[in-house]
């Protein structure tokens, strides 16, 4: 019976262990981000975020240069492990603001850090979800 009981707890201990390893859930991006791009100032820009497994597809709005509006980029992309990598073309801009990259780190906290190129130009940024 004891050694019953020792097999029995052994195994539970291993599928317990088992479980908690593929029970975590991996990080998630999905919702709305206030960006703030670091240049002389600061710079607000949303951005919208919809992940299915690594895959990460959206949005980002950015600034229209001299006109005050903003024009909404399509991106996609891949979070692999807390790595998020984004990529999109803008309509009818110049060559060199054409193509949008986005690296970021996905923090502890739930904010994200990165970096936003935009043609030859590259900025530092940081965001917070707003719909948490």
């Amino acid at each position: 019976m004891a050694k019953r009981l020792g097999i029995i707890v052994a195994a539970l201990a291993f599928a317990t262990g088992a479980f908690a390893q593929h029970g975590t859930h991996p990080a998630n991006v999905s919702g709305v981000w206030q960006m703030n791009v670091q240049g002389d100032h600061v710079l607000p820009i949303g951005m919208e975020l919809k992940q299915d497994h690594a895959k990460v597809t959206g949005t980002i709005l950015m600034p229209a240069h001299g006109s005050g509006r903003r024009r909404e980029v399509p991106l996609a992309g891949e979070l692999t492990d807390s790595a998020l990598t984004l990529s999109g073309a803008a309509d009818d801009t110049s060559a060199d603001a054409a193509t949008v990259e986005i690296a970021a780190t996905l923090e502890k906290d739930g904010t994200m850090t990165g970096t936003l190129s935009v043609g030859t130009h590259s900025v530092r940024w940081t965001a917070e979800r707003l719909n948490r």
